[in-house]
């Protein structure tokens, strides 16, 4: 039995299934799809396999799960894996808790029902902090000893049974570990076992880690009250992760709200607590942004600090995704990639339509508009170049270029808005290739570099002017410029590029593949 882990080479950190790297490339179910099996098969499947993405993230529900106390029931976990198998592709399971978008809607009915089992959050005034429009619960403490060990106890349940069930076909990757936990909608937690944390001296283990004394307020200032919560949750997060490896040692993360400004859960693992979950959440292999937000470029830099690796277990599956992909790709080393709701990129329109609610936001047809087969070809391009690229990681050969949308919207002549220097060259990044349709992508590409003078281009949604670093006059010509296509897993010479589409070096308004040698003529 091998089972899969998280490796690391010169290239960076990289997943291992079947003993062999692997690219997680797909995208997570939305939120209740998993709980009826009959559904999966009639209307997710169905849309799946149009994407062919080789990896799904699904939820397993506590409530379902332990309906009664002690008594578990992985029907559901062992259907999805069943559909999984026979569609050949890997799973990552979603643990919904104690947690899921920070408050605990999934916690088991017998439980909510016994409140001498459980802390709940307060703001300073004693009211309960939770969010109507996202939850019909309150949020329970992190301090909650008794749900602490409940949560671990039926989490090691289902790793054991996973062992049991599907330690030898490893068709489940990875764990996520709660969903979006912090304080939604409040900066701490007020409650009595909180303030007395809060107004103590900080533990021995914080004061150390951080060469710091006193209370929260003096070892901590401004940040004390989000210090404390990220301390409170990734002590918590890391003892169900601790017990759930015990049993099956598969790779687990955790997720993170980011973006959202002023709204920004307290304790939660964002860039602002990296390196309190660092030092108190262990047995987490890594921590992972639920990438919404329109700086794609910050944020997904914030987490590839101390050794983290860049997995994506949420983002938008709009026209965005497939450049936002390619550029985790190029600048991030990404081990994986998954908008939520994938289902709803390829969905039955006819369906749909006559369910309007089922998934939530998004346009109800995107597949009209391209945005499903853009993410298609994307990471059909991206499964293949994954082993070349994990190379020129290593070798620091990759360089990556991304259009947010602050940047300047518009056709090529606006002038460049970003520029590369590889080799004797300077690429000035033009972004938009042409008048670009309202949905395509925001310009986005990697280059990488496979010889003396000649270059990988693929791109989406741009044009590139080249010129020499050198300040002698001279000029720079493209030469022997072909595209590639991908077909049964493989890479393809396509077209030999010449005349005005040499000339005319980018990609158009769905990612392309594209070869090139430049020379310089004094």
């Amino acid at each position: 039995m091998s089972i899969p882990c998280l490796m690391e080479d010169g290239g960076g950190k990289y997943l291992v299934v079947d003993g062999k790297p692997f690219l997680a490339l797909g995208g997570e179910l939305h939120n209740s799809s998993g709980s009826d099996l009959e559904y999966m098969d009639r209307v997710v499947w169905p849309a799946l396999r149009r994407l062919g993405g080789n990896f799904y993230l699904t939820p397993a529900y506590w409530d379902l799960m332990e309906p009664e106390e002690g008594v578990y029931d992985f029907t559901l976990v062992d259907g999805i894996i069943a559909q999984a198998r026979r569609e050949g592709v890997h799973l990552g399971i979603l643990w919904f808790g104690a947690w899921k978008n920070g408050t605990s809607d999934y916690v088991p009915l017998w439980l909510k029902a016994d409140k001498s089992r459980f802390t709940i959050v307060v703001d300073e005034n004693g009211k309960p902090i939770y969010q109507p429009r996202l939850s019909q619960f309150y949020t329970m403490s992190p301090l909650s000893e008794e749900l602490k060990a409940l949560d671990a106890k039926a989490f090691a349940a289902l790793m054991r049974h996973l062992k049991e069930v599907d330690g030898e076909e490893t068709t489940v990757i990875m764990m996520q570990v709660e969903n979006e936990v912090g304080v939604w909608g409040g900066i701490r937690d007020y409650s009595a076992p909180s303030e007395k944390m809060y107004r103590s001296e900080v533990p021995a283990e914080v004061a150390a880690r951080f060469n710091v004394s006193g209370t929260w307020k003096e070892a901590f200032g401004e940040n004390a009250p989000n210090q404390m919560m990220a301390y409170q949750y990734a002590k918590y997060v890391d003892f169900i992760a601790a017990a759930g490896k015990a049993e099956y040692p598969l790779p687990m993360y955790v997720n993170a709200v980011v973006g959202g400004g002023s709204f920004a859960p307290a304790g939660g693992p964002d860039g602002r607590s990296h390196e309190m979950w660092k030092a108190f959440a262990p047995h987490i292999d890594w921590l992972s942004p639920d990438l919404y937000a329109p700086d794609f470029k910050g944020i997904s830099g914030e987490f590839v600090r101390f050794g983290n690796p860049f997995f994506v277990p949420e983002t938008g599956g709009g026209k965005n995704s497939a450049g936002n992909f390619i550029y985790a790709m190029g600048a991030r080393n990404c081990i994986g990639f998954n908008p939520f709701a994938i289902e709803r990129l390829f969905m039955d329109n006819e369906y749909y339509e006559a369910n309007p609610n089922t998934l939530g936001g998004g346009h109800p047809f995107p597949e009209r508009h391209g945005e499903g087969q853009d993410l298609k070809k994307a990471y059909e391009i991206g499964q293949v170049l994954f082993p070349e690229l994990r190379k020129a990681f290593a070798e620091g050969r990759v360089k990556a270029f991304l259009q947010q949308d602050s940047d300047p919207k518009g056709m090529m002549m606006r002038g460049p808005q970003d520029y590369i220097e590889m080799q004797d060259y300077r690429f000035a990044i033009n972004y938009g290739f042409s008048a670009s349709s309202p949905f395509a992508s925001n310009a986005a590409g990697l280059i990488i570099e496979r010889g003396k003078d000649e270059f990988l281009l693929f791109a989406v949604n741009c044009l590139i002017d080249i010129k020499p670093l050198s300040s002698e006059p001279g000029d720079v010509f493209v030469t022997d410029k072909h595209e590639w296509y991908v077909k049964d897993g493989k890479l393809l010479k396509g077209r030999s590029l010449n005349g005005d589409e040499r000339a005319a070096l980018g990609a158009g308004n769905h990612p392309q593949l594209i070869s090139f040698r430049l020379e310089y003529m004094p």
